[in-house]
């Protein structure tokens, strides 16, 4: 079973945990509305969304304060949640140029 496959489950358990339908989640709509220094970080292969939907959110957001770092080599999301402690340079760049 592929994410294609569970889209109607993934659907229903958002529909009762948020009361919003997954069609009407316009995400660079809402990042439109972002116009603060926003540091961005995807993997690039998450089985959850697109490189290109992170790339129109990304590039929906009206600040030039922005960064997005691709983490490559893993199809898992949760990779994405433990690269900054293994990699923390870029992230302590990201803070000195725009919170220190």
């Amino acid at each position: 079973m592929g994410m294609p496959d569970a889209l109607p489950e993934v659907a229903d358990a958002l529909r009762r945990a948020t009361s919003m339908e997954l069609k009407d989640m316009d995400m660079p709509q809402y990042a439109s509305a972002v116009d603060i220094p926003t540091l961005l970080l995807q993997v690039r292969d998450d089985t959850l969304t697109t490189p290109a939907d992170v790339q129109a959110i990304f590039d929906a957001m009206p600040t030039d304060q922005k960064d997005l770092i691709w983490i490559d080599g893993t199809n898992r999301r949760f990779d994405g949640y433990n690269y900054l402690p293994t990699n923390p340079k870029l992230m302590l760049e990201w803070f000195e140029r725009f919170v220190a």
